[in-house]
């Protein structure tokens, strides 16, 4: 396959204490041996990213995807999603962030037409995170998420909690 994305960024400071960036773009995959799973389109992201103090930061963010996908009867995905991630710089060294997001995607692009109706999902997701970087190169984190998909295809709702820790050495 070949898949060409051609994108224009900008990032505007709005005020002092916040600033707008995006990214809008133009997808097109062509398959090398299936014409019916080519696919094209716009993508992009708008963000709005606010910081009333120097430890507070609030971000809200508008993202469409489109991403090839191949089962059932589909070709491609466009995935439509909002996001607010307010964060929480507690001590130089540690911060604490929430993230609230829903994706709401479409299955498109069907190999045989009219075999079924098209597949929509939505997807909300909750997710708390710590992180403490005691050393320049060392950071260990901790999250929390709760995730739950609602879908009109049967067999494809589902609900997960999850918790994780990491921890990452630059060298």
């Amino acid at each position: 396959f070949r898949r060409t994305e051609n994108y224009a960024l900008a990032t505007v400071p709005v005020s002092a204490k916040s600033t707008l960036s995006g990214r809008l773009g133009w997808i097109e995959y062509r398959s090398n041996n299936f014409s019916q799973r080519d696919f094209s389109g716009t993508a992009g992201t708008l963000g709005y990213e606010w910081r009333p103090s120097g430890k507070l930061a609030l971000r809200l963010t508008a993202a469409r995807d489109l991403t090839p996908y191949v089962a059932d009867t589909s070709s491609y995905l466009v995935s439509d999603s909002l996001t607010f991630t307010p964060s929480w710089q507690l001590t130089s060294k540690t911060a604490l962030t929430l993230t609230l997001s829903q994706t709401s995607s479409d299955f498109r692009g069907p190999v045989v037409a009219g075999a079924a109706p098209l597949r929509h999902d939505d997807l909300s997701n909750v997710q708390f995170g710590l992180s403490w970087t005691p050393l320049r190169t060392v950071t260990v984190g901790a999250r929390l998420r709760h995730q739950r998909r609602t879908s009109n295809t049967f067999g494809y709702d589902f609900e997960e909690s999850g918790a994780s820790v990491t921890a990452t050495l630059l060298v």
